[in-house]
């Protein structure tokens, strides 16, 4: 997993395409980064205009991407990846 400095969630850097350890999800990949969204499904908080939404793959057990993408809040994913560590 990218990671800078002393490891906290405000240091993490979070790439498209680069994979991660995900609390709930096991193995995922990033596919897309967003700000100021307004509506998207299954995320908290998105009416802000300041939200950073972070869309996901499950990773296969061979290591591919699979469905579904799944999606999230900055803060949300970063917990998330944090909390597998």
């Amino acid at each position: 997993m990218p990671q800078e400095g002393s490891g906290l969630a405000s240091d993490l850097s979070i790439e498209v395409d680069e994979r991660y350890d995900h609390e709930r999800h096991g193995h995922v990949e990033a596919t897309g980064i967003w700000q100021g969204v307004t509506s998207v499904d299954r995320v908290h908080n998105t009416g802000e205009e300041q939200t950073i939404v972070i869309r996901y793959s499950l990773l296969t057990t061979d290591d591919r991407r699979g469905p579904p993408n799944l999606v999230d809040t900055i803060d949300g994913f970063l917990d998330a990846i944090e909390a597998s560590d």
